[in-house]
């Protein structure tokens, strides 16, 4: 479920638009459940454009200024994190740690996939 309540600001970032790249990635995934989404246009002391909570399991994608494919690839970047929570992995935030550098490979090939489904993505 994407909370839109805290931030719609520009036309191209529609509830619609972003719920279809949400099930899109989240069926890439094979994901047993899909997190709460926040959409925000203020960061958290501890955000750089978005982060995944594993205690409360939300995710929070910072949209201010932000492209919609950007935003995009922040939520699935994150939906990766869920993913290893969901199959075990210890989450280890640190750049350049596995568990990032598999998030980034990954929401990279979903973004291609999707960008290729769905030619307007980049507009």
């Amino acid at each position: 479920m994407i909370n839109f309540k805290q931030f719609i600001e520009k036309a191209f970032l529609t509830e619609e638009k972003t719920q279809d790249f949400v099930n899109f990635a989240s069926k890439e995934l094979n994901l047993q459940e899909i997190p709460k989404i926040f959409l925000v246009n203020t960061r958290d002391n501890d955000m750089t454009t978005a982060n995944y909570c594993p205690e409360t399991k939300k995710i929070k994608v910072y949209c201010k200024g932000r492209a919609f494919f950007d935003i995009a690839r922040s939520i699935a970047h994150e939906l990766i994190h869920h993913k290893q929570l969901e199959d075990g992995q210890e989450l280890d935030g640190t750049t350049g740690s596995d568990c990032e550098n598999e998030a980034n490979a990954i929401a990279g090939q979903i973004i291609r996939k999707y960008g290729q489904e769905n030619p307007d993505f980049y507009e």
